[in-house]
C-alpha cells in the first residue's frame, strides 16, 4: 500500500513538469545560433568554386583549411575561415 501511495505522490509532483508543451533540452545540448557576419565572410562569397591556387593572397584573407589541415578549434568571431576541398577548390567562407 505504501508503494502505491509513494508512486501516486511522485506522479502528482512530476506531472506539472511533464506537462510543459515546449520542453527545453538540457544545457549541455543547447545549440548556438550563428552570429552575424562578424568577419565579413560574405564579402568573399565570390571565391566559392574558384581554385585556391588562382587567388593571390588567399592566406591574408583568412585561415585556409583543407580536409587534412591542422588548426585550432577555438572560436574567434572576427576570424575568417576559408574551406578548400581535396581538389583545391574553395568550398566556403565562414566566421570563427
Amino acid at each position: 500500500m505504501k508503494r502505491h501511495a509513494l508512486a501516486a505522490t511522485l506522479a502528482l509532483i512530476a506531472a506539472p513538469a511533464l506537462a510543459d508543451s515546449d520542453p527545453q533540452p538540457p544545457a549541455m545540448f543547447l545549440t548556438v545560433e550563428p552570429a552575424a557576419d562578424t568577419c565579413h565572410a560574405g564579402a568573399l562569397a565570390y571565391l566559392i568554386g574558384v581554385p585556391a591556387e588562382n587567388v593571390d593572397g588567399l592566406e591574408q584573407m583568412g585561415r585556409v583549411s583543407s580536409p587534412h589541415s591542422i588548426g585550432t578549434t577555438n572560436y574567434l568571431p572576427s576570424r575568417r575561415n576559408i574551406g578548400v576541398d581535396e581538389n583545391g577548390i574553395i568550398t566556403g567562407v565562414t566566421c570563427g
